[in-house]
């Protein structure tokens, strides 16, 4: 189990869940319409079916399992699918990881990391850092649109 500390994409994409759990639905009338225009709130009718703002965009910030800016723990029973990242916060920020160096310091591998899985910080070397910027960016613009949504779709 991770332990991530302060904002990830982990907790971002559970928030984003809970935030979407209330998509969709006919809002309860027999014509599977809302009622409510296409104008409203992020709507958009298809057919005869309302259909609520499209799901966050994650852009870059997809491409990671766990993604933080200040730094990630873990313990030696973890196990994470996907990669992880951190920035801007260097590798110092990774904890608990049992962090395996490759040749060209681009990334990082860990037996807690199921491969092709890896560990990128903002201090390797190459394009790692400015496509870590990027992803944190994103992460940051998709928690705005999610947390600017309702809770619940109608």
């Amino acid at each position: 189990m991770c332990k991530v500390i302060k904002k990830s994409l982990w907790f971002m994409a559970l928030s984003m869940v809970v935030f979407m759990a209330g998509c969709g639905g006919n809002g309860g009338d027999s014509t599977g319409t809302t009622g409510s225009s296409a104008a409203d709130a992020g709507a958009a009718t298809t057919g005869a079916v309302s259909v609520e703002a499209a799901a966050v965009l994650l852009g870059k910030a997809a491409n990671y399992a766990i993604l933080a800016k200040d730094g990630v723990s873990t313990v030696p029973g973890s196990v994470v699918t996907g990669n992880v990242g951190l920035s801007p916060t260097a590798r110092v920020g990774l904890t608990g990881w049992s962090l395996i160096s490759e040749p060209t310091d681009t990334y990082f591998t860990s037996v807690q990391v199921v491969a092709p899985g890896k560990l990128y910080a903002a201090d390797n070397k190459g394009a790692t850092s400015v496509d870590l910027t990027t992803a944190v960016g994103d992460m940051g613009t998709a928690y705005t649109a999610a947390a600017g949504r309702a809770p619940g779709f109608t």
